[in-house]
């Protein structure tokens, strides 16, 4: 089963004040994209696979990196 959106909400707000509350935000994405990940017992390879990106990526989306860029 597909996880709905809205945990995953709120994303990087677009009007953040300072790069430091966007710095905030991306580790806070990072680390519930991790914890769900980890509640269902996927391993990082698995969901790179499924959402077609690098383990690399996965690993650089779950250490809230503001380097990665998708879309």
């Amino acid at each position: 089963k597909n996880m709905p959106a809205r945990f995953l909400l709120p994303l990087i707000d677009q009007k953040a004040a300072s790069s430091e509350e966007v710095m905030v935000q991306l580790q806070e994405l990072g680390s519930r994209l991790s914890r769900l990940r980890l509640a269902r017992g996927i391993r990082q390879e698995e969901a790179a696979v499924r959402a077609g990106i690098s383990r690399r990526t996965v690993v650089t989306i779950e250490q809230g990196s503001p380097s990665v860029a998708i879309g």
